[in-house]
């Protein structure tokens, strides 16, 4: 199978499979020839399927962030306006679906979906790398799951307290409250985070950023993957083990990670 019919038979199922609805058929032809272009000229020992889904992926995240753009610069234009309503729907549901992934509510699911697409639309500028715009996502579910973790946790602390808990489980409770609201070490850290997604492009292989996509930042176990990546599990964890290598050997990661 060569090249194209690669590219066309995995876009196929990634559009069916997510749903996704910003390139319409006057477009595909177009779309699909620059995933092939991309491609062409990307040198890599990724097996080609998978390398075709990565791909493919960048360039759609990449076509879903113009189009919220495109909204902020022309919010009068009807077309402009449905495309940038379609990407938020698909990144909402891209967050919905995480979410419940993790054994939450669809409520709690409801709530950091519309809140990772109110901070898109609020300050774009933050998504450093628009093709990584599914791993940025992931990274404000998170925060938002913090959130929410913390409140529960500060509430169940607090019902604890009304109960009459014993002293050490009270100075237990201190001691995680005081650790979570360290508010500036919490901002630092994750400006640390920004900074080692925005390097990933350039240090990793597709595979390989897809790898930490999925196993750090969505925390999935390698075997949960094997179909998806069509892979085996050992592959999955080597390569997560080597990305990672490659990031701490980076001499900005390093320096941080000396000064922590």
């Amino acid at each position: 199978m060569d090249i194209e019919e690669t590219i066309r038979g995995e876009w196929r199922q990634m559009q069916s499979r997510y749903s996704w609805l910003l390139v319409g058929a006057d477009d595909l032809e177009d779309f699909l020839a620059a995933i092939t272009a991309d491609m062409s000229q990307r040198q890599s020992q990724t097996d080609g399927q998978l390398q075709a889904k990565a791909v493919i992926q960048q360039h759609y995240y990449r076509r879903t962030y113009d189009a919220i753009i495109k909204h902020k610069l022309n919010p009068r234009d009807p077309g402009i306006a449905a495309s940038a309503q379609q990407a938020c729907a698909e990144v909402y549901a891209l967050v919905w679906r995480l979410v419940m992934e993790r054994g939450y509510d669809s409520h709690l699911a409801e709530d950091i979906g519309q809140k990772v697409v109110e901070r898109l639309l609020t300050r774009p500028d933050k998504v450093k790398s628009p093709e990584a715009l599914m791993m940025w996502a992931c990274w404000q579910m998170r925060d938002f799951l913090k959130q929410a973790n913390n409140q529960k946790r500060a509430a169940d602390s607090l019902d604890q307290a009304q109960l009459g808990e014993d002293r050490e489980g009270e100075e237990k409770i201190v001691r995680e409250t005081a650790s979570i609201e360290d508010t500036s070490s919490q901002v630092e850290t994750d400006l640390f985070i920004q900074e080692i997604f925005d390097l990933l492009p350039n240090i990793l292989s597709d595979f390989q950023q897809q790898v930490i996509n999925l196993v750090v930042v969505q925390g999935y176990m390698p075997s949960e993957l094997v179909e998806q990546l069509q892979t085996t599990a050992r592959r999955i964890r080597v390569e997560k083990s080597r990305a990672l290598a490659i990031i701490r050997a980076h001499p900005r990661i390093k320096k941080w990670l000396e000064l922590a």
